[in-house]
């Protein structure tokens, strides 16, 4: 992402509809526009995209100029769409919280609380946790101006109140 920013690639926050995906779309866009990117979010529409990574969607996004795409809270499942971006030479950084699918797609990069080849101590954050995280290791501090949005997504995603998460939404609604 930091080379991205560099280059001034123009980058693509690819979210979700729901509470979470929304929220987790806000705090991916704030913290690359603190970096100085070219960043736009494309939110999909629960019935004509459906869920995930959406083929249609990452090839006009591609052909608009799109030269890297980063999904908020989807993304785990995306084979088609991700191998479609990589054949065009775009890559695709992954952040999710979802169930992980047996076979991982070909992304650049996967950020995921439960990934098989990580050790993250807390495997329960919704997807806005893990956006807020990436947030924090890109920014090299705490953006405290993004935990009201961090604990609209925890609560609304119904993710268990323990831990991470409980500091998230104590510190984000006061």
């Amino acid at each position: 992402l930091q080379q991205a920013i560099a280059d001034g690639e123009r980058i693509l926050v690819y979210g979700d509809y729901d509470a979470d995906g929304i929220t987790s779309s806000t705090v991916m866009k704030e913290a690359l526009e603190l970096m100085g990117a070219d960043v736009t979010v494309y939110l999909p529409n629960r019935f004509t995209d459906g869920y995930g990574p959406n083929l249609n969607v990452y090839r006009q996004q591609i052909e608009s100029g799109i030269q890297l795409i980063v999904t908020v809270d989807n993304g785990v499942s995306g084979h088609a769409a991700i191998d479609f971006a990589n054949s065009q030479g775009v890559d695709v950084i992954v952040t999710d919280h979802h169930e992980l699918p047996a076979e991982l797609p070909n992304a650049y990069g996967i950020i995921h609380p439960r990934h098989p080849k990580g050790q993250y101590p807390f495997g329960d954050l919704a997807g806005v946790g893990v956006a807020f995280k990436v947030a924090c290791a890109l920014l090299d501090e705490v953006p405290l101006e993004f935990m009201d949005f961090a604990a609209i997504g925890t609560i609304a995603d119904m993710v268990s109140l323990t831990d991470e998460n409980r500091v998230i939404v104590s510190i984000g609604l006061q």
